[in-house]
């Protein structure tokens, strides 16, 4: 139990940061210019990625229901030796930067696609004036999508990689006999980095909430839209039940 719980907890903790990856992916391809290319964005296509990246990260972490064990203190814990250092190394570009360096590969060519689409769509005849302010509307949008994406992945690489150094620093240090305070430290830092990488893959909405003025306000209006529409269905609600004379 010990092994399939460690495998399942690493599984469901890999998959936003990848799903992130393929929403990044999907906005690449639905901009491009490109018809074929804007063919790829469809919900079959999207189905069948999601359900291919569940599998994938599934398999490529399936090695760790194999090497985790009870240690003496009835927690389960990595297999010490070789296998510490390979771990670390696998969890650093995996799992620490492998999410956010795809988000920047696909996120970054997506942007650039919309800026190009929005100069396009812009008609000749518009007002120098109109035009300028929906061009200092794209670029301040622009701005705040790849801030929001940059934040996101630097938020990923920060949370995400501790745990794996930890790993290969205790890999480097497992033939050396540690006194109680030391065991306590590497105890306080393996909970630390735990606790950053397992937060990290869940906050992704409080990220976006601090680092962008757009999200938030998005966000505000979404509040507003719903609390109109509860609204409407009231009233519409206490119409209905009122008897005519």
């Amino acid at each position: 139990m010990c092994r399939i719980l460690s495998w399942l907890s690493n599984w469901i903790k890999a998959l936003p940061s990848w799903f992130i990856v393929l929403a990044c992916a999907d906005r690449f391809v639905c901009s491009s210019s490109s018809a074929t290319t804007r063919a790829w964005s469809s919900i079959r296509v999207v189905t069948r990625a999601t359900l291919l990246t569940i599998l994938v990260v599934g398999l490529a972490d399936v090695h760790i229901a194999f090497y985790n064990q009870l240690n003496t203190a009835s927690s389960c814990a990595i297999v010490p030796g070789t296998y510490t250092t390979f771990y670390g190394i696998f969890s650093l570009f995996i799992f620490g930067l492998g999410p956010p360096v795809c988000m920047l590969a696909f996120g970054l060519p997506a942007i650039r696609n919309v800026r190009r689409s929005v100069r396009r769509i812009i008609p000749n005849h518009t007002p120098t004036g109109t035009q300028n302010q929906l061009q200092h509307r794209q670029k301040a949008t622009d701005r705040q999508l790849m801030q929001m994406m940059i934040v996101q992945s630097m938020f990923f690489i920060l949370t995400g990689t501790p745990n794996s150094f930890y790993f290969i620093y205790s890999s480097a240090i497992s033939n050396e006999v540690l006194d109680a305070l030391q065991t306590a430290r590497l105890s306080l830092i393996a909970s630390v980095t735990t606790f950053l990488t397992n937060g990290g893959a869940c906050m992704s909405f409080y990220v976006f909430t601090l680092s962008s003025q757009l999200f938030r306000r998005e966000l505000i209006r979404l509040f507003n839209c719903h609390r109109q529409i509860i609204q409407v269905i009231t009233i519409v609600t206490r119409n209905n039940q009122i008897q005519p004379n």
